[in-house]
């Protein structure tokens, strides 16, 4: 399997030829959920599919109306920007299929409408969906976990994609193009474990107003990335980096007790310290 680098570089040159153009991408999923909403219209999806050892569960938006669009769907993902005719998956995974017929609460537009929308989830789910539930949906929603007795394989890479600007209050000038590969993986001899992103951002043609260089990157707080913390003393992720343009943001720690799959949220926060994306991403964590 190619390392966190290869991955990304191969993802970069086939986008490079493919993406530049944002039309006519689609979500891929079952019972693709249109919301035509007047000014905004778009679709959700969701699936699960098998490959390289996990099962990962994916869900999806798709903007067909004709203006940029914010989505945060917040317990699956994704939170992202979305211009006219891209389509932005987040994938999730997991060691062991466990589905559910899930319900959750979707931000979106440019003045923070709220709906619910169904989506294939995964039993992890169910615990910040009910608190979400009770909550209402203007709750936020730490990122959602699992536990295993499966065996994990040895490096899980996961695609992640986002449109984020660098200042929330001028989308249409600073929108910037994210891209990255998320990864997990371990060793037996040492047992050593590591989670990282790659990344790079690029400006949206004819948006040249967008600075990465003013922009914040963290690792969103909650119980993961407590854990991680513990074992990555003075690590500054977890308070926030400076984005950049390009970045690699590795992590390696050597447990006492044998960590488990797990998924942690990365958040992006804009010039004015306001979240503008986010993202989920494989990691390591307690039983």
């Amino acid at each position: 399997m190619p390392n966190r680098k290869t991955a990304y570089w191969l993802m970069v040159g086939v986008c490079f030829v493919s993406c530049s153009a944002f039309a006519a991408e689609q979500c891929e999923g079952q019972a693709p959920l249109p919301h035509n909403m007047g000014a905004e219209n778009f679709v959700t999806t969701s699936r699960v599919y098998k490959g390289n050892g996990v099962e990962t569960y994916e869900t999806c938006v798709e903007n067909r109306g004709t203006g940029d669009l914010w989505v945060n769907w917040l317990i699956p993902g994704p939170t992202t920007w979305l211009l006219p005719g891209t389509a932005i998956p987040q994938p999730r995974p997991f060691i062991k299929r466990d589905s559910i017929d899930a319900n959750g609460c979707l931000e979106y537009g440019n003045v923070g409408a709220i709906m619910r929308v169904p989506y294939l989830g995964h039993a992890s789910d169910a615990d910040a969906l009910g608190k979400e539930k009770s909550a209402g949906c203007a709750a936020a929603v730490s990122a959602s976990y699992h536990d295993t007795e499966l065996a994990a394989p040895k490096e899980i890479d996961a695609p992640i994609r986002l449109f984020v600007p660098s200042d929330k209050h001028n989308p249409s000038n600073t929108m910037l193009e994210f891209r990255a590969v998320a990864t997990a993986r371990w060793d037996e001899e040492p047992q050593t474990y590591e989670v990282g992103v790659a990344y790079s951002l690029s400006p949206v043609e004819g948006r040249s107003a967008g600075n990465p260089d003013v922009m914040t990157i963290r690792m969103s707080p909650g119980p993961i990335a407590s854990y991680l913390m513990d074992n990555l003393k003075g690590h500054n992720i977890f308070e926030g980096i400076t984005l950049g343009y390009k970045n690699e943001i590795d992590l390696q720690f050597f447990p006492t007790t044998k960590p488990v799959l797990r998924s942690a949220k990365y958040e992006i926060l804009d010039q004015n310290h306001e979240l503008v994306g986010a993202f989920m991403a494989p990691t390591w964590g307690p039983q």
